[in-house]
């Protein structure tokens, strides 16, 4: 017997058991028939409220629809490009660890059981493309009169898309490890993200409509000649342009890209049981922690989790905890001082200040941010999840000042915010044209913010050992820092702010404050450290 037939026969039998499981426990039932009565209920809802509206009132001519569709597809690309960054250090796996144990140990071909796993894996896609175009299209069709073949190019432009993923993914780790081309392929990822980027802002900015030219490219319909994002996205607007032929090309070039991947897979991954057996541990581990019957460790949701980190000399005394902690960071990102949040909000600012410069929007949208950005650090503080490592033996017997071992275990988050926000402050100060005294005193801000709460938080934890007393006493203790600290310095700002009329001015007076008041607090903390005792 073939053994692609034993495979199918095997995955047969698992759903006959799993049909009998069902039948012998009907409740396993009802979590499936809420999710399909919850589709089905606003799919029919919607459908019968609709307000069909002519085809040709949406056109690739028409700027509002350019600029809707750029953005799905600006979202589109982003995914995309996420996970062939992450294909460069982590592998994927179609296996589970049942599969591992029975099939690897098989007198099979390890090529045919990859090639019909990844196969198969077209299914489960097609399966969450159903889903989320059945939900989906119950929206459309408040505008659209979908048949049964829009519907169906939908689910095979989501199916598609998501199934594609996976096989690229394992292709690029294949090739990491097995030919060392991952500095190619990692320039080739960073050339994809500067034309994407050049296709977006160069547009944009040689337009009259900021927005207009920003989706002009992307959201036009030679973009659907894209590779993989593109066709999938041609296909799927066959109710738009209604030509089979057109959505058929599509699909045929998806088709054809699935072959050339699967052909240089099995040409580069003769020996993958090892990869596969540690990124199948992985997912076993995550559905665990899903479940809550594990708790998650120091490289859970790590980017670079087996990187080798090569320094010089660690250093000794209190030097050790900020290594220690640089060296963990460069395993939970791309670099311990870039990484995806910093590049999130540099990338936040950046737009924010060329729409501001190009009187898109006005620069108070970028006081705004600063102040969002405030009270994320604030609450970053607060929520920081090693405080513990204070009461650790390691730490309070480390021959060193307590004042030296607190400042390394938190160094590198200082030096984390002031080059992630003096980036975005550069940017924002000179390409918005706002007032210098902002470099200064936006940095400022964030870090007194950042060092008030991480102070709350480590005075709590280090004054109280039982996680009762915590609850109880952290709120206490955080409304009186700000009804007694950091409202007057917040008023103070306001006042200069309203005589000024200048924001940088409330700016500068506010940083002042509050960084008066992480030094109180900063000091109360210390002062709280210094009195550890070594408990059993």
């Amino acid at each position: 017997m073939s053994e692609f037939l034993l495979l199918l026969v095997k995955d047969l039998i698992i759903i006959k058991n799993n049909i009998k499981l069902i039948l012998r426990n009907p409740a396993r039932l009802l979590p499936y028939i809420g999710v399909v009565g919850y589709f089905s209920y606003f799919y029919f809802k919607r459908a019968a409220d609709r307000e069909v509206v002519a085809m040709d009132g949406y056109a690739f001519d028409d700027s509002t629809f350019k600029i809707v569709l750029g953005i799905l597809t600006l979202l589109l690309l982003a995914f995309f490009i996420f996970n062939l960054y992450r294909a460069l250090n982590s592998s994927i796996t179609f296996f589970s660890l049942a599969d591992v144990n029975m099939l690897f140990t098989a007198p099979t071909s390890p090529k045919k059981i990859l090639t019909y796993y990844i196969v198969r894996s077209i299914f489960p896609s097609l399966g969450a493309g159903i889903l989320f175009v059945v939900y989906s299209s119950s929206s459309l069709m408040q505008s659209f009169k979908l048949g049964f073949l829009d519907i169906a190019f939908l689910i095979l432009a989501v199916g598609l898309f998501g199934f594609i993923a996976s096989p690229i993914k394992f292709l690029f780790y294949a090739l990491v490890t097995k030919r060392g081309i991952g500095t190619i392929l990692k320039v080739t990822v960073w050339s994809l993200i500067v034309m994407i980027a050049g296709l977006v802002f160069v547009p944009a900015l040689l337009a009259e409509n900021f927005w207009e030219g920003a989706f002009s490219v992307i959201g036009s319909e030679a973009f659907n000649y894209f590779p993989i994002v593109g066709w999938c996205r041609g296909i799927g607007l066959f109710f738009i342009h209604q030509n089979i032929y057109e959505a058929a090309l599509y699909f045929g070039l998806m088709l054809a890209t699935f072959f050339i991947i699967l052909y240089a897979i099995l040409a580069n991954a003769d020996d993958y049981y090892e990869d596969v057996l540690e990124s199948t541990s992985s997912k076993e581990d995550a559905k665990e922690l899903a479940k809550g019957t594990k708790k998650a460790g120091d490289g859970t949701g790590s980017l670079n989790a087996k990187k080798l980190v090569q320094l010089k000399n660690f250093g000794t005394g209190a030097k050790a905890l900020y290594w220690r902690n640089y060296v963990h960071s460069m395993r939970i990102d791309f670099h311990p001082f870039f990484g995806l949040y910093a590049g999130g909000t540099i990338a936040i600012m950046l737009v924010l200040a060329l729409l501001a410069r190009f009187d898109v929007m006005s620069h108070k949208s970028i006081y705004v941010y600063l102040a969002i950005l405030s009270g994320i650090y604030f609450m970053a503080g607060l929520g920081r999840v090693n405080i513990g490592d204070f009461s650790k033996p390691y730490f309070i017997l480390l021959p060193d000042t307590w004042f030296r071992k607190v400042w390394n275990s938190v160094k590198l988050d200082v030096y984390q915010t002031l080059f992630t926000m003096g980036i975005a402050l550069v940017l924002g100060v000179f390409i918005a044209e706002l007032d210098l005294t902002l470099l200064f005193s936006g940095m400022m801000l964030i870090l007194a913010l950042y060092v008030i709460g991480l102070a709350i938080n480590l005075a709590i934890k280090s004054w109280f050992s039982e996680s009762l007393d915590q609850r109880f006493i952290k709120p206490i203790f955080v409304i009186c820092v700000i009804l007694f600290g950091m409202i007057p310095a917040f008023g103070l700002g306001l006042m200069v702010f309203l005589f000024s009329k200048v924001a940088a001015y409330g700016y500068l007076v506010m940083s002042l404050g509050m960084s008066v008041v992480a030094a109180i607090v900063g000091q109360l903390a210390l002062d709280v450290i210094k009195r550890f005792e070594l408990k059993d």
